[in-house]
């Protein structure tokens, strides 16, 4: 019987999978690219059209507004300003994460306990809370944040400022605290390297521990050894104060590098990167015989990524105020306020007490003794020297006033600001303003001046000290919060806070509740048999099981919890969407502000995700 061998053939171009997959992808590329081709220069004809400039000259830029709370209250740059939205975005992310995960994981045990009464109030709290607008929670809370005020500018008999303990007024609540002070980043490099030594003493006696079976208190040795780092640096840290001058040399270097030797090296990165992805890409399937044979969605992969690659290259190459923008803003970070921190270079004045005390001999309040050091720091930038320099210190005028009277292409530097409080180290705006109103009131002696002086210099160098929550009183009967005493809550802060952390731990809660019913019921029981109480089987045997199977929707929770704090605009609280708005009412870039909010949004929602599921990955268990 003849056997008849029918020759394969290659299907029709129409036909073809491959050819068709193909087909599709570049389709959806060059349409994107001409929808992006259309549609940029019509929305830059429309801007034009409405007289709308596009542009990034606000980062650099003063904006003339202030803001009502955060790291910096009238920040010099548009950029700073976006800077403490953002961090007081993050300060109630984080906050709000870690207490949501406590209460969350509370009151999802709480759902499951036998206890009548306390699954109720769990179960009330968790369809009540997760079932109203969250919206209305924060207008809920704000009011309530509104009736928090103890001290009443209309009742004479509560109107005194102050320090406090705690104070409440209609501008927040201040509690005292522990703050960082003039060493407090030296010590820190001390507790640091603590850290990292406990880490790997904590690693090894973990693995003792494993193998051999004997106790080495590994939690207990690592906290030890960090504490001893620690003492030893409160004493020691000022041994790190060189460290300011590496770091402004750092930021010396950084502004000394040409913007086009940045483009050259931010390109080449690009490529490098794209290269790695593909190798790594690559390497990952091969197989002792070689290269396993690609399928048309790993070329696509490979070309994506070269494609993406060579598209960043091509921007940073072109567009050079990317990386001019960069450059000054590292150049800034390491001179102006990294390098500081370290003493390596300082915005105080530093004067002489005896100087001071004779200045002030002679009639002249700490306020006056500023403005004029202001003049004697500025004299270079405002053109001032010898008798032009004693003639303006004379005239009592200002460096501000004299330095708008400067041409704008001489502006080009910043004014180095002297309030009071720089005069000497470890002074504060608080104490020297109570300070320079004793002195203007004659009811401090000199003598008695330069020893409070001497006392604050003496302490100026410790990491932390405990500060007092301060009130004071300015203009007619208002109270306002001393910003750098205590720790302040404002209004907007606590709505916020508070109405994102409850409202997230109710749906943390039933996240729980539902891990621990998935752990099988047999673990219960096993726990039981060997004599474990609940407590102890929740803590060793079911959790433990269940945070495995918990941890991913709890990553979703967090994004929310991170992007709900946009509506703290509702309330006035200061984070990155409240002051955006301020900021493109003040230059008119719109459309820059909402870019900046995007890459915001969409590189902490990426990096939380990437540190959820890093943790999700060490909880997975391995299979043999």
């Amino acid at each position: 019987m003849a056997v008849t061998v029918q020759k394969h053939e290659r299907p029709p171009i129409w036909r073809n999978t491959t050819v068709l997959k193909w087909i599709a992808q570049l389709a959806f590329l060059f349409g994107f690219i001409g929808i992006v081709a259309v549609v940029v220069p019509q929305v830059s004809d429309n801007l034009a059209g409405r007289d709308i400039t596009f542009g990034w000259d606000w980062l650099t830029s003063r904006l003339g507004f202030l803001i009502r709370e955060g790291i910096d209250l009238d920040p010099p740059t548009g950029a700073r300003t976006m800077l403490v939205g953002m961090v007081n975005t993050l300060r109630v992310t984080v906050s709000g994460v870690i207490a949501a995960t406590l209460l969350g994981t509370i009151i999802g045990i709480a759902r499951l306990s036998n206890n009548w009464i306390v699954n109720k109030l769990a179960t009330f709290y968790i369809e009540s809370i997760r079932n109203i607008p969250l919206l209305l929670q924060i207008f809920f809370w704000g009011a309530v944040a509104g009736t928090f005020a103890i001290l009443d500018p209309f009742d004479p008999d509560t109107l005194e400022a102050g320090k406090y303990w705690i104070a409440a007024t209609r501008k927040g609540v201040a509690l005292s605290w522990i703050q960082p002070w003039g060493g407090f980043y030296q010590w820190m490099i001390w507790v640091l390297i603590g850290v990292v030594a406990s880490y790997f003493l904590h690693k090894r006696l973990f693995t003792i521990k494993e193998e051999t079976g004997r106790e080495t208190y590994p939690n207990l040795s690592a906290f030890g050894l960090t504490s001893a780092f620690a003492i030893i640096g409160w004493f020691a840290h000022p041994v790190f104060s060189f460290v300011g001058t590496v770091v402004e040399a750092i930021g010396n270097l950084v502004g000394a590098i040409p913007t086009f030797g940045l483009q050259i090296a931010l390109a080449a990165v690009s490529i490098f990167l794209g290269f790695l992805w593909i190798k790594g890409f690559l390497d990952d399937r091969r197989t002792p015989a070689g290269l396993a044979k690609l399928t048309d969605d790993d070329w696509f992969r490979m070309i994506a990524a070269g494609v993406a690659a060579v598209f960043f290259a091509g921007f940073f190459l072109i567009v050079s105020g990317f990386s001019a923008k960069t450059l000054d803003v590292g150049e800034d970070f390491f001179n102006r306020w990294l390098a500081p921190k370290f003493e390596s270079t300082s915005n105080v004045v530093d004067l002489p007490i005896d100087e001071i005390q004779a200045q002030v001999a002679a009639g002249l309040s700490l306020e006056d003794i500023a403005e004029d050091q202001e003049l004697i720091l500025n004299a270079e930038l405002l053109g001032l020297s010898g008798g032009d320099l004693d003639a303006a210190i004379a005239s009592n005028r200002s460096a501000s006033q004299f330095y708008d009277d400067l041409p704008d292409d001489q502006k080009d530097e910043r004014l180095t600001y002297v309030p009071p409080h720089k005069l000497v180290e470890g002074l504060t705006a608080a104490t020297a303003n109570d300070l320079n109103t004793l002195v203007e009131n004659g009811d401090i002696t000199t003598a008695e001046l330069g020893a409070e002086l001497e006392k604050i210099r003496d302490r100026a160098d410790s990491p932390l000290r405990w500060s007092k929550a301060e009130v004071q009183v300015r203009g007619n009967n208002f109270l306002d919060l001393s910003p750098t005493s205590g720790v302040n809550i404002t209004p907007g802060f606590f709505a916020v806070w508070i109405a994102v952390t409850l409202y997230t731990g109710a749906f943390i809660a039933e996240i729980v509740r539902a891990g621990i019913l998935a752990v099988s019921k047999g673990q219960t029981e096993a726990a039981g048999a060997l004599g474990l109480t609940r407590a102890q089987s929740l803590r060793f045997i079911i959790l433990p099981q269940a945070f495995r199977i918990i941890f991913p929707p709890l990553g979703n929770q967090y994004l929310n919890l991170f992007k709900n704090t946009s509506l703290g605009i509702a309330v006035a609280y200061s984070e990155i969407v409240s002051v955006g708005f301020t900021t493109s009412n003040q230059t008119g870039q719109t459309l820059p502000v909402i870019l900046v909010w995007m890459g915001f949004y969409l590189s902490g929602s990426l990096i939380l995700s990437s540190v959820v599921n890093f943790y999700n990955r060490r909880l997975q268990l391995v299979e043999r």
